[in-house]
């Protein structure tokens, strides 16, 4: 979440992660080499090798990507975060009482005014004037604010990877044509966003792997519970990504959704009510039938109709939260 949010502390917590990541191989290849395999053929055991090798490679092409940005000069930042830079509503307010007018429409000093409870010759005395009613101190422009967060971040990153033995490593992979370095940029962003569940799915099956448990006609249940839980871990995690600026780019981090001018692509794009109503919808809908398969063909017991009937709360919550959020279906005729 840190690397999507484009924090500047990411690179060392991906480092930290990575050691810990490490330790934790040793200590799995111990305990397999002193226990007997209690749970035979696996999946854990070769999901957990692929993934660390992921991670590390993962590492890599993120220091690769931020090296030969910063030898170029340019620093892959998403253009859309700058009309979704948050910005306090002290600023705002102070922007509009300067401008008398929303940001983001600057008015000619010639302009005259009409149509705004202000003189034209106020508009044109403080409009563009440099010092205007709050002398020095007028609010920053979104650009400006935008500017000193990137020139800080650069300066971290710079800091970090500024070791004589890891810039010249780096520095050797730099020279690939551009090609392969964009390449390099996609794959990055698409593991970006993979690694975060194939890690959840590395518990999971660790931990079922540790119990012993799901076997037979278990899996039903285990299967339920542990998509009930998933789902609203990920909830929180992907909650928490949103405060952090996550999917910033697509009106996530503030509930606005772009506009058509930052891309078709983007304009179409769920928006973060849609997902949290199809979390909802997902919940009940996979509930409603996970729980009885365990004993299929068998009398309904009062816990399976409990469990039922919360099921069809959420899936029912669900489809109207669709209702709500679908403009096409919220405002259709009839």
């Amino acid at each position: 979440m840190l690397s999507i949010a484009q924090s500047h502390i990411h690179t060392p917590m991906q480092t930290i992660f990575l050691l810990f990541n490490v330790l934790g191989v040793v200590l799995g290849a111990i305990y397999n080499a002193k226990t007997p395999e209690f749970y035979p053929n696996n999946s854990h055991h070769k999901l957990g090798w692929a993934l660390t090798w992921v991670v590390v490679v993962y590492m890599l092409m993120g220091l690769l990507s931020k090296h030969s940005a910063r030898n170029s000069g340019y620093e892959r930042v998403s253009p859309e975060g700058v009309s979704f830079l948050p910005v306090s509503v002290e600023a705002m307010e102070a922007h509009l009482r300067v401008h008398g007018e929303e940001p983001g429409h600057h008015r000619n000093s010639s302009d005259s005014g009409q149509g705004t409870e202000r003189a034209s010759s106020s508009l044109r005395s403080h409009s563009l004037s440099p010092v205007d009613e709050y002398g020095d101190h007028r609010p920053p422009s979104y650009r400006q604010i935008f500017d000193e967060r990137e020139d800080a971040a650069v300066d971290e990153r710079r800091l970090f990877l500024r070791r004589s033995a890891l810039d010249r490593l780096l520095q050797r992979f730099s020279s690939l044509p551009n090609g392969v370095l964009r390449l390099t940029w996609v794959a990055y962003a698409v593991v970006n966003r993979v690694i975060l569940v194939l890690g959840f799915v590395a518990m999971c099956t660790g931990a079922v792997t540790y119990g012993g448990i799901m076997r037979g006609n278990g899996v039903f249940n285990g299967l339920a519970h542990f998509i009930k839980g998933g789902i609203f871990l990920w909830y929180g995690v992907l909650t928490l990504g949103r405060w952090m600026g996550c999917f910033a780019d697509l009106g996530w981090a503030w509930n606005v959704k772009p506009s058509p001018m930052a891309g078709s692509r983007k304009a179409r794009v769920p928006s973060a009510e849609f997902v949290e109503s199809f979390v909802i919808f997902l919940y009940g809908s996979t509930n409603v039938f996970l729980e009885h398969l365990a004993a299929w063909g068998a009398a309904w017991a009062p816990q399976d109709l409990e469990h039922v009937s919360i099921s069809i709360m959420f899936f029912g919550g669900g489809l109207v939260s669709f209702i709500i959020v679908l403009a096409h279906i919220r405002y259709s005729p009839g």
